[in-house]
C-alpha cells in the first residue's frame, strides 16, 4: 500500500465577493449580484454601509503593504522603532467560519480603534473602495484594554481584539487596522477550504528571547532579535514551500519571559519578545493557534498571555481551550496544571463536556499541549514534573480515546512507538533505565526501521514532540534512547512540521528549516501516517449466501446485503480472493472478501455463491426479472465503494443504465414488431378520418 502522504496542490483562491451587512458582522457572498445588491440596499439600510471617511495613511509606513528589511540588522531596527502598531496576530475563531484578531497600538494611536474587512477581489488597485467593507469599532465588536508590562515594553500600549464571523470557506479577505483618521496596516488572508483533506503547520517552541541557539554547530547570535530572525526564516520557508497551508498550530513557549521575578521592569524583556514573536507576516496572514507553555504561564505573565492572543472557547478554570477546522477538533490542554490529585478531575470534566458537545461532529480529536509525555531531551524527559504530567494526562487520553498527540517543550524531535495506556514510571539515572512502567509498547521498529505507516486500535496513540522552530534553544538527547521512542533527532537546526489530514489518518511530516553539513534545507527529518482507530473498517462475518442464475452472472455483486464500513473506499477497497466458475451449477463456491489487506486492520470474511441454470432463476445475487444494483456502503464519509474486483460487477450507475428498460417492465421491440405497430397506427387514423367525413355528409 502506498504510504506517501499526498499534499494538496491547490493554490489560493480569490474568486468570491463580500457584501456589507449590519453590526452582526456576518458576511455573505453573491459574486454576480454584488454591485446590484449594494446599490439596492444602500437606499433601504444606509446605516449598514460604510462610506469611507477621507482617512489619511502613514504613507510608506503602512504595515503589510511595503517590503521590510528582514536581515538581522533590519529586524533589530524594526523591533527597536516599531511602536505604533504591533503584535498583530490572526487567530482561530469560535468556529470554522470565524477568525479572531488581536493587535496592540501605542497610547497615541489607541483613542478610536477601527478595523475594516472586505473580500480581496473587491479591492481597487489594492486599495479599499469607498463602499462595501465591514467596519468595526468600539461600538461594533472591538474590545480594548490597557496592556500591562509597560516598563518591559518601554511604552504604553493597548490590546485590541475583534472577531470576524460568518466567513466563507476558501475565500480571500483583506483587513486594515486604523485609529481615528489614520490607517496603520493592511493584510490579506484566505480561509481554509471546506474539505476532509487538508494540512496545517505544527511548530515547536519559538521561545523568542531564549538566546541560546548557538549550541552545537549553530552559529546564531545570542539575542532575542536573532531568535526573531530564525523564527521568521522558518515561517518564510514553510509558507513558500507549502503556500496552500493556511493554519499554524504552536506547541507553546512562544516567548521566553525571562526574569519572571520582576515581570514589569526594564530588566524583563517579555514584551520585546512578543514583538519578535509577532514579527513574521505569517502571523498576520495565516490562522494561528497558540498553546500555553511554562514560559508563557507565570506569576505576572498570565494576563500578558491573555492580552497578546484572542483565544476562542477559553476555559478560565483550567486554562484549556478548543477550536475546530474542517474534520478536526483541536483540544489545547494546560500542562502547567499537572498535579494528579488537584488537576486530573478538572481536565477530565472539561474534556468530557467538550467531547459530549463537539466530539461527534469531527472525525479527529487532536490533543495539543506543551509538556510532552514521551520525549527525548536530557532535561525534561526524566524530570519529576514530567512524571506528574504523565500521571495526570495519560489516563485521560486513554479514557477519551485520543490518539493524536502534538507536544513541544523539549527542543528536540521525537516520535513515539504505538503506545497503549503507557507510563514509563520513574527514571533511574544510575542504571539509565525505567522502574515501575505500566501499559503497552507496540514496537514496530526504530530509526531507519521505524514504520512509515501505523494502524491504531482503540486507546492507542502516537505522540509527536516538535523541535525548535526558531533555533533559540536546543537540548541534547538522552542516551541510550528511551524504550517508548521510535525516532528521535537532534541536529541543532530549526524544524517545522506539516500535519496532513484525511478521513482515515493523520500524517506527521517534519522538515529541516535550514541546511547542515549532511542535509539540505527542507529535507525530511521524519514522516509517518497514523491511521486513527475510529476509521478502522468493519466487515460482516458469515454473510448470507448468494444464488444467481447463469444469465445474470454479469450483474453478480458479492457485496449485496453485506454489512461493512470503510473510511475511504478508494484507499480500502473490498478485495476478492477466489474465482467463480460459471460452468458449475447447483454447487456452492466460496470466495474470500478482504478490506485493508496486508495491514494491521485487515479483516476478511467468506461468502458462498451458487449458480443456477438460467431457467431456474436465482436470489440475492440477481433474478431473471431484474438486475442487482449495488447498495451504497455504510461508510461515514458516504463515499460509494468500488465494485468488488474480480466480481464482474458493474457500478450502480452502469447497472441502472444497462437495465433501465428491464426495471420499468418495458421490452425491446424487434424490427418486425415495429412495422406491425406502425401499420396499426396508420389503419386507426384512416378509419377515424373516414368516420368524420361520413358524419359531415
Amino acid at each position: 500500500m502506498d504510504s506517501t502522504f499526498r499534499f494538496p496542490d491547490e493554490r489560493l483562491s480569490m474568486s468570491s465577493t463580500v457584501q456589507n451587512t449590519d453590526a452582526s458582522a456576518q458576511i455573505f457572498h453573491r459574486p454576480r449580484r454584488a454591485l446590484a445588491l449594494t446599490l439596492a440596499l444602500s437606499f433601504v439600510l444606509p446605516l449598514s454601509f460604510n462610506v469611507q471617511p477621507a482617512f489619511a495613511t502613514t504613507g510608506d509606513s503602512l504595515r503589510g503593504t511595503v517590503e521590510r528589511d528582514e536581515s538581522l540588522d533590519g529586524i533589530k531596527h524594526t523591533l527597536a522603532n516599531e511602536t505604533t502598531l504591533t503584535n498583530v496576530i490572526l487567530g482561530a475563531g469560535t468556529d470554522s467560519s470565524s477568525r479572531n484578531l488581536v493587535w496592540f497600538t501605542d497610547a497615541a494611536h489607541s483613542g478610536a480603534p477601527v478595523v475594516e474587512l472586505i473580500a480581496t477581489d473587491q479591492l481597487v488597485d489594492g486599495s479599499f473602495p469607498a463602499e462595501g467593507a465591514i467596519r468595526f469599532d468600539r461600538d461594533n465588536g472591538i474590545r480594548s484594554e490597557l496592556a500591562g508590562q509597560t516598563n518591559s515594553r518601554g511604552f504604553e500600549a493597548y490590546s485590541n481584539k475583534v472577531e470576524f464571523a460568518g466567513l466563507e470557506a476558501d475565500t480571500a479577505y483583506t483587513y486594515r487596522i486604523g485609529n481615528g483618521d489614520i490607517w496603520l496596516g493592511q493584510w490579506n488572508f484566505t480561509t481554509e477550504k471546506q474539505t476532509d483533506e487538508w494540512s496545517f503547520f505544527f511548530i515547536g517552541d519559538p521561545q523568542i528571547g531564549a538566546e541560546s541557539g548557538h549550541k552545537g554547530h549553530n552559529p546564531m547570535e545570542r539575542s532575542y532579535q536573532a531568535d526573531t530572525w530564525g523564527w521568521n526564516e522558518t515561517l518564510k520557508l514553510a509558507t513558500e514551500t507549502f503556500p496552500e497551508v493556511r493554519t499554524i498550530v504552536s506547541a507553546g513557549d512562544q516567548v521566553e519571559s525571562d526574569r519572571k521575578s520582576t515581570p514589569n521592569s526594564s530588566w524583563n524583556q517579555t514584551e520585546k519578545e512578543y514583538l519578535g514573536y509577532s514579527y513574521p507576516e505569517a502571523l498576520q496572514t495565516l490562522q494561528s493557534a497558540p498553546t500555553l507553555g511554562n514560559h508563557d504561564y507565570y506569576d505576572g505573565g498570565r494576563d500578558t498571555y491573555q492580552q497578546h492572543y484572542n483565544i476562542p472557547n477559553f476555559d478560565p478554570e483550567t486554562w484549556n481551550h478548543w477550536w475546530v477546522q474542517n474534520n478536526v477538533l483541536f483540544l489545547h490542554l494546560n500542562t502547567e496544571f499537572n498535579d494528579p490529585e488537584k488537576h486530573r478531575d478538572l481536565h477530565d470534566a472539561w474534556l468530557t463536556k467538550v467531547l459530549e458537545e463537539q466530539g461527534d461532529k469531527y472525525r479527529h480529536h487532536v490533543a495539543v499541549f506543551h509538556r510532552p509525555l514521551y520525549s527525548t531531551g536530557t532535561t525534561h524527559s526524566t524530570s519529576p514534573t514530567t512524571e506528574r504530567v504523565r500521571s495526570t494526562f495519560t489516563p485521560l487520553l486513554q479514557k477519551h480515546n485520543i490518539s493524536i498527540i502534538l507536544t513541544g517543550h523539549d527542543h528536540s524531535y521525537a516520535r513515539s512507538h504505538v503506545l497503549e495506556d503507557y507510563n514509563p514510571g520513574t527514571y533511574n539515572h544510575v542504571t539509565k533505565s525505567w522502574d515501575g512502567s505500566t501499559g503497552k509498547i507496540v514496537d514496530l521498529g526504530s530509526y531507519e526501521d521505524a514504520p512509515r505507516e501505523v494502524f491504531l486500535e482503540d486507546n492507542q496513540l502516537v505522540s509527536l514532540v516538535a523541535n525548535s522552530a526558531s533555533g533559540s534553544k536546543y537540548y541534547d538527547l538522552v542516551q541510550p534512547k528511551h524504550p517508548f521512542l521510535a525516532v528521535n533527532n537532534q541536529e541543532f537546526v530549526r524544524n517545522y512540521s506539516v500535519i496532513g489530514i484525511d478521513n482515515c489518518s493523520v500524517t506527521y511530516r517534519t522538515f529541516r528549516a535550514e541546511a547542515n553539513d549532511k542535509h539540505e534545507a527542507n529535507s525530511v527529518v521524519d514522516e509517518v501516517r497514523v491511521n486513527v482507530p475510529n476509521a478502522r473498517p468493519t466487515l460482516e462475518q458469515n454473510p448470507s449466501p448468494i444464488t444467481v442464475s447463469q444469465d445474470k452472472l454479469e450483474t453478480l455483486d458479492l457485496t449485496t446485503d453485506l454489512d461493512y464500513t470503510v473510511c475511504d473506499a478508494e484507499k480500502f477497497p473490498i478485495e476478492v480472493e477466489g474465482a467463480i466458475d460459471e460452468s458449475k451449477t447447483g454447487v456452492e463456491q466460496t470466495v474470500t472478501l478482504t478490506i485493508a489487506k496486508g495491514t494491521a486492520w485487515e479483516v476478511s470474511t467468506e461468502r458462498t455463491v451458487t449458480i443456477l441454470p438460467a431457467s431456474e432463476g436465482g436470489s440475492d445475487g440477481g433474478t431473471d426479472d431484474e438486475a442487482t444494483v449495488k447498495p451504497s456502503p455504510t461508510a461515514e464519509d458516504d463515499t460509494a465503494a468500488s465494485p468488488a474486483p474480480g466480481s464482474g460487477k458493474k457500478t450502480s450507475a452502469e447497472a441502472n443504465g444497462d437495465n433501465a428498460l428491464a426495471n420499468t417492465g418495458a421490452q425491446e421491440l424487434t424490427p418486425l414488431a415495429g412495422y406491425a405497430v406502425l401499420l396499426l397506427i396508420v389503419g386507426t387514423l384512416t378509419a377515424t378520418f373516414a368516420r368524420r367525413r361520413g358524419s359531415k355528409a
